[in-house]
């Protein structure tokens, strides 16, 4: 079998174990799937998969990652700098630094970011997603003031809701001239 054919590995089996974050990447791996698999570690475990460098798909949601370990130094893995989509939506993901943390690295080819429905606390950095067009940070409990988000001009589907944000939404969202959903 020609292995280079093999551009995708979806894992669809039923309550993986919990060290499946510990996968060895092959150079050609660019899509997992392990949502509702029951996953239970910390979502800084993630960072394990940065030897996974064409990476574009990641999906973990519905699964009981959970605490944001905040002793962690280093950022989410630069190895995944190609990853289009991060879906991590759904888990038991707590702490005041998640979001600080998954962008710590730029993320140049990132167009869709779910972090929808955890437990994630604070304040949100200034946030720059020049090719996003999905963020979906809602039913969090995030309380700050209204994120600026620069270099916005993809953004399509902007969700923040649930939250306690205040301050100029206007002046926060005015580079964002796709907007379609807020």
């Amino acid at each position: 079998m020609d292995s280079s054919s093999v551009a995708n590995f979806l894992l669809g089996i039923q309550i993986l174990e919990s060290h499946v974050l510990k996968l060895t990447c092959i150079g050609f791996l660019n899509y997992i799937e392990l949502a509702k698999n029951g996953i239970s570690r910390p979502v800084t475990d993630i960072s394990s998969l940065g030897v996974c460098s064409g990476l574009v798909f990641l999906n973990l949601s519905e699964n009981f990652m959970d605490s944001f370990v905040e002793e962690t130094t280093r950022g989410f893995p630069a190895g995944l700098s190609s990853l289009h989509v991060l879906d991590i939506s759904y888990n038991n993901i707590s702490g005041q630094n998640v979001v600080s943390w998954l962008l710590l690295n730029e993320f140049a080819e990132l167009q869709h970011l779910s972090l929808k429905g955890n437990k994630v606390a604070g304040s949100l950095p200034k946030l720059n997603f020049k090719n996003s067009m999905y963020l979906d940070l809602s039913t969090n409990n995030f309380s700050s003031d209204f994120p600026r988000i620069d270099d916005c001009l993809k953004l399509q589907h902007l969700d923040l809701s649930s939250k306690k944000f205040f301050g100029d939404v206007g002046h926060s969202l005015s580079s964002c001239g796709e907007l379609s959903f807020l």
